[in-house]
């Protein structure tokens, strides 16, 4: 290291430059290369894995507990809310704040490593490894035995075992067959390998199953990319249309649904100074003020709700995930409605355009709303370019 070789600091910053260079590009860019090169297995801690994705991921040691390096010297310490900052070498302080400490980074830590998979999640049932589980990811989230979620870890699906076909290998007995015996294990661990990812559950975006467009007559970069990664702060890219689109659903996710259309219509017109397109948004806002879809929305006894989270498990082996624009209830019926704000552009008959390319997108949050709520269920897609409301049938 530099420290040992006794390295200025300023030749140590050139070794660590040369270093880069010679590897390709910088450390952080070449993390973020590394998932997208096929037919590859990266092997991460949770701390490196940070920011990245993969289409599957395994996560083991699930039942090993985390390890911390304690400190020894004073601590200095964030209050909670409504606390100042404060320091503290009392012992039973130190090891108050280290549980805590801990507690919050086990915290950080999971989330990072369960966020990391774009369609599967495998987690790795390795109790019988650990004697104690303090202070592991299982202990953290309450699965073990006779704890809070047991029974939820109980009914995930699990994976068939390979044990049977293993131990048929192990028991050949001729010489030609134990001269191949190794290749046969290996053929037959590569197949349990891949039975066991394909048993997991997939994840699907539902905005992922939308028809691709133009960048610029796109509605807008969904919100739904964003689902996996821990930082709130990471800003959406997109052309002028996604940008105009992102205002629209900032603006009506923002919007007081329970302070009536007047209400509603004063909020919309005083983030226009925030809209690309000022004189399309004051336009599209009084379209949508006059359209049967307004007149729905601000009907007495009806309850809004907006970029409503979704987890869906649709079967056994699928799992849909998302935010939806709008879920509006009206108890009086016992009717559910899903509303999805649309700003393209299409030019060829609006409504088929918005149907082919979004239906499969919008289906999803039918069926997902249906199945957990009741089967008075219907969608729509409303477009702010006409101020039309359109039914998404199946």
């Amino acid at each position: 290291s530099g420290e040992e070789e006794r390295l200025t600091i300023g030749a140590w910053g050139q070794l660590l430059e040369a270093g880069l260079s010679d590897s390709g590009g910088s450390a952080r860019g070449k993390g973020r290369a590394a998932p997208e090169a096929g037919g590859s297995v990266h092997l991460l801690s949770c701390h490196k894995a940070k920011g990245l994705e993969w289409d599957a991921v395994i996560l083991p040691f699930f039942h090993r507990p985390v390890g911390f390096i304690a400190s020894r010297y004073p601590k200095v310490y964030a209050g909670r809310s409504g606390e100042g900052p404060g320091v503290t070498i009392d012992r039973d302080d130190l090891r108050s704040l280290a549980v805590r400490a801990r507690n919050e980074e086990t915290d950080r830590l999971l989330y990072v490593a369960a966020t990391r998979a774009r369609e599967t999640l495998l987690l790795i049932d390795d109790a019988g490894f650990f004697p104690s589980h303090s202070g592991s990811f299982a202990d953290h989230l309450g699965v073990g035995s006779g704890e809070g979620n047991e029974a939820v870890w109980a009914q995930l699906p699990g994976t068939a075992g390979c044990d049977d076909a293993l131990r048929e290998v192990g028991e050949t007995a001729s010489p030609e067959a134990t001269a191949a015996k190794g290749n046969r294990f290996e053929t037959v661990l590569i197949e349990c390998a891949r039975k066991r990812v394909t048993a997991g559950i997939r994840r699907v975006i539902p905005s992922s199953l939308a028809e691709e467009g133009d960048s610029e007559e796109m509605d807008r970069v969904e919100p739904e990319g964003r689902l996996g990664h821990e930082f709130p702060d990471e800003s959406i890219a997109g052309g002028s249309g996604a940008a105009y689109g992102n205002w629209w659903h900032g603006m009506m996710d923002a919007a007081p649904w329970d302070a009536g259309l007047e209400g509603w219509r004063a909020h919309a017109l005083g983030t226009l100074a925030d809209s690309p397109d000022p004189d399309r948004g004051d336009r599209e806002i009084e379209r949508f003020a006059a359209s049967g879809c307004a007149g729905m929305l601000f009907a007495a006894g009806v309850a809004v709700r907006t970029e409503t989270p979704l987890l869906w498990r649709a079967d056994t082996s699928l799992a849909y995930e998302g935010l939806i624009d709008l879920v509006m209830h009206d108890p009086a019926g016992g009717r559910w409605t899903v509303i999805d704000w649309k700003t393209d552009r299409v030019d060829d008959n609006p409504a088929q355009g918005l149907i082919r390319r979004y239906g499969p997108q919008i289906r999803a949050y039918r069926d997902a709303i249906r199945a957990i709520c009741g089967p008075e269920t219907r969608a729509w897609i409303y477009s702010t370019v006409t101020g039309e409301l359109i039914p998404v049938d199946d």
